[in-house]
């Protein structure tokens, strides 16, 4: 975990840009991440690369920064041949409906919502932005679970939409 605040945004709303989430993963390529607020370590013992290595195969990891995806492409094809790392907008998603199972969404949904103005009272902005990943999230996963887990986990909690799946877990999405 880096603590070099030279990654930081200038404002708080810039977190909400695929610019800023490029320009950051260049700079940090891949060697040191100041993504400190919810490592996989803390939250959940096992999440995309601990789970494949659990034998969880059919996972599918996203973010629209181009500059993540080919790092993570590099440092896991070899050893993680079945995991798949897609460039895409969580908001704009194209896979097919009913493709997923379970869908955890690591800090997505905090990076929405940071649009100038009371978080308390967001912007319609802010509002259509996580309309869009929440109806996006449903329309691949209509009857399972999508644990979104924010930075304010003690405001907001997991929360699970709709009901649960009761066939085995086959397909996870990371975003």
């Amino acid at each position: 975990m880096s603590t070099d605040r030279s990654v930081l945004p200038a404002s708080n709303e810039d977190y909400g840009t695929q610019e800023y989430w490029e320009e950051r993963y260049k700079k940090e390529n891949g060697e040191v991440s100041f993504d400190w607020f919810l490592t996989p370590e803390r939250c959940l013992p096992i999440m995309h690369v601990s789970m494949y290595d659990q034998g969880w195969k059919n996972i599918v990891n996203i973010d629209y920064s181009s500059a993540l995806i080919a790092q993570m492409k590099d440092k896991h094809s070899a050893s993680r041949p079945e995991m798949e790392w897609h460039e895409m907008d969580i908001r704009k998603l194209t896979f097919e409906d009913d493709s997923f199972d379970v869908a955890l969404d690591k800090g997505t949904m905090d990076a929405l919502m940071t649009g100038k103005g009371d978080v308390w009272d967001p912007s319609e902005e802010v509002v259509n932005n996580v309309t869009r990943e929440v109806s996006e999230s449903l329309r691949i996963q209509p009857r399972a679970v999508k644990l979104d887990l924010p930075s304010r986990l003690e405001c907001f909690g997991l929360y699970l939409l709709l009901n649960l799946s009761t066939s085995p877990l086959g397909n996870l999405i990371f975003g």
